[in-house]
């Protein structure tokens, strides 16, 4: 048995992150960019709280479910639209049944009311 090494943790840097439509691609979507590497990041026993208006981007729930399959509280709160825009495609669907729907549990997603 041989002894693993132990991977070093993440440096960020800190401030708010945006997006230059006009910047390389890269710079495109630096937003999802980070929160992706933001979530693959998070540790087991940990807790990701995002809210957003919309996650239209497959990666970003797909990040957010493996997190939370990885034993991380993911917590998601996103605009009642997000179930109104795209009915057809609807990314809250696909993290309701990853995450639940409970906010009383350690992973849920749920939509801002209505006025």
């Amino acid at each position: 048995m041989s002894a693993g090494t132990a991977q070093a943790a993440p440096t960020w840097t800190e401030g708010p992150v945006f997006n230059d439509p006009l910047g390389a691609e890269s710079e495109h979507l630096a937003i999802r960019t980070r929160l992706i590497e933001l979530t693959a990041a998070a540790l087991p026993g940990s807790t990701i709280k995002a809210a957003v208006y919309h996650v239209w981007e497959a990666s970003v729930v797909d990040a957010l479910v493996a997190a939370k399959d990885r034993g991380v509280n993911v917590q998601v709160l996103l605009d009642e639209s997000s179930t109104s825009d795209r009915p057809a495609k609807t990314s809250y669907n696909s993290l309701a049944a990853a995450l639940g729907t409970d906010r009383t549990k350690g992973s849920y997603v749920a939509t801002c009311p209505v006025d």
